[in-house]
C-alpha cells in the first residue's frame, strides 16, 4: 500500500493490491481522501469486503472467513480435526469453484463421489456435516442465499453399520494378566475398564483429581499430544464435568500406586500418551492370540458390565457424562439383553400363574 498527497487538490491518493476471487493479485487506486488514516482505512475495509465477498473460492472462504471466524472458540484437538476432514476431502473436490457457484447438483456429485470409496456411513456424515456448517456460516453472516448441502439432504447415517466391540469381564481380566509387567500400564487399563472414562480423561489426571476418603475420580480436564505438546482442556461437554466413583479395590489401587511412585499432587499419575495405551493393547492382545479392540471400547465394555448388573440407564448416562438420550442411542442394545434376562426371572417366578 502506498499513500501519496495530491500537489493539485491537496487530498491524499492511496494504491494498493488485493486478491480477487481467482486468488489473482489486482492493483488499484482510489484518490480524493481528506487524510492518510481516511485512506488507509479505506484499504482496509475494501480488503475486508473482497475476502468476503462469496464470489472467492470455497477454499479461500475457509482459509481467509471460516477458520478467522470460527476457531479462535474451538478446542485444539477439535482445530486439528475439522481441519484434516476439510482438506483432504472436501476442498480437494469443491474448493476451486466460487462460493456463489457451488450448486446442490454439485454438492450430490461429490457425495456420489464419496460412496465408491470405502468410508463408513458415520464417516460420510461427518464430512457431509463440516461442509454444511461452512455453507451455513455463510448463509448466516455473509448473505449466501441457500445452503445447497440442505438441499440435497441427509448423507451417511449417525448409526455405525456394526455393534461396537467390547469385552465381558473374563476377556478383560485374561488381558490385564498380559500387561501386569508394566504396573502403570495396569492401572491405567484397570481405570479405563471400572470406571468408563474416556482415554483422555484417563491420561489428564493428578493425584489432586481424586478424593480418597469418598473414593471419587474427579474428572475436570482431558488429555491429548498434540504436534508434539502436552494440550490440556475443560471435557468433552457440560455433562463431561462429573465425580465417578471406583470400587474399594481400585481405589485402593490408586492411592497406592501414587504412594510408591511418589506423583505429586499436580504431576499426571499417567505420564504417557494413548499412542502408548494403544500399543500396550497390541502387545497384551498378540499374546493372547485375539484381535486387539479400539481402547475407546473399554469404555463400551464398561456400559456392559453396567448393564449386566442391572445399573439404570440414567445412572450409566451420568457416570459417563453422556446425555440420557446419547447413551440410549449408543448402548440400549446392551439394556436390551439386560431387560431380556429380567424378563426371563420374572417368567420363572410367576410361571405358577400359567
Amino acid at each position: 500500500m502506498r499513500i501519496t498527497r495530491s500537489k493539485q487538490t491537496g487530498k491524499y491518493d492511496v494504491f494498493f493490491k488485493y486478491k480477487d476471487h481467482k486468488g489473482k493479485w489486482r492493483s488499484t487506486c482510489r484518490r480524493g481522501f481528506s487524510s492518510k488514516n481516511a485512506a488507509a482505512k479505506y484499504v482496509l475495509e475494501f480488503v475486508a469486503e473482497k475476502n468476503r465477498s462469496l464470489e472467492m473460492t470455497l477454499r479461500d472462504f475457509y482459509e481467509q472467513v471460516y477458520m478467522h471466524d470460527k476457531y479462535p472458540s474451538l478446542k485444539e484437538s477439535t482445530k486439528q480435526t475439522k481441519d484434516n476432514i476439510i482438506r483432504t476431502h472436501i476442498l480437494p473436490a469443491l474448493g476451486d469453484k466460487r462460493m456463489c457457484d457451488i450448486k446442490p447438483v454439485d454438492v450430490l456429485h461429490f457425495f456420489n463421489a464419496l460412496e465408491e470409496q470405502d468410508y463408513s456411513e458415520t464417516f460420510l456424515r461427518t464430512i457431509r456435516n463440516q461442509l454444511s456448517a461452512m455453507m451455513n456460516h455463510a448463509v448466516n453472516y455473509y448473505d449466501l442465499g441457500s445452503n445447497p448441502v440442505r438441499k440435497v439432504g441427509a448423507f451417511g447415517s449417525k448409526k455405525p453399520e456394526r455393534e461396537r466391540p467390547f469385552w465381558n469381564q473374563d476377556q478383560m481380566e485374561a488381558f490385564l494378566e498380559t500387561v501386569m509387567d508394566k504396573p502403570d500400564v495396569y492401572l491405567a487399563f484397570l481405570v479405563l475398564y471400572w470406571c468408563g472414562l474416556r482415554c483422555g480423561e484417563l491420561l489428564s489426571l493428578r493425584p489432586m483429581d481424586i478424593d480418597h476418603e469418598r473414593g471419587l475420580i474427579m474428572v475436570r480436564r482431558t488429555y491429548q499430544r498434540i504436534k508434539g505438546k502436552d494440550v490440556f482442556t475443560t471435557p468433552k461437554t457440560a455433562n463431561s464435568v462429573r465425580d465417578v466413583t471406583m470400587p474399594d479395590f481400585l481405589a485402593e489401587a490408586v492411592a497406592e500406586h501414587i504412594e510408591t511412585f511418589e506423583v505429586a499432587p499436580e504431576q499426571r499419575i499417567f505420564d504417557f500418551t494413548k499412542h502408548k495405551l494403544a500399543h500396550e493393547m497390541k502387545r497384551g492382545c498378540a499374546k493372547l492370540g485375539v484381535e486387539p479392540i479400539p481402547i475407546h471400547s473399554l469404555r463400551h465394555s464398561h456400559v456392559a458390565l453396567l448393564a449386566a448388573a442391572g445399573v439404570p440407564l440414567t445412572e450409566v448416562s451420568a457416570r459417563l457424562g453422556h446425555s440420557a438420550s446419547e447413551t440410549t442411542e449408543l448402548y440400549l442394545h446392551f439394556f436390551d439383553s439386560s431387560q431380556k434376562n429380567i424378563a426371563d426371572k420374572l417368567n420363572q417366578i410367576g410361571g405358577h400363574h400359567e
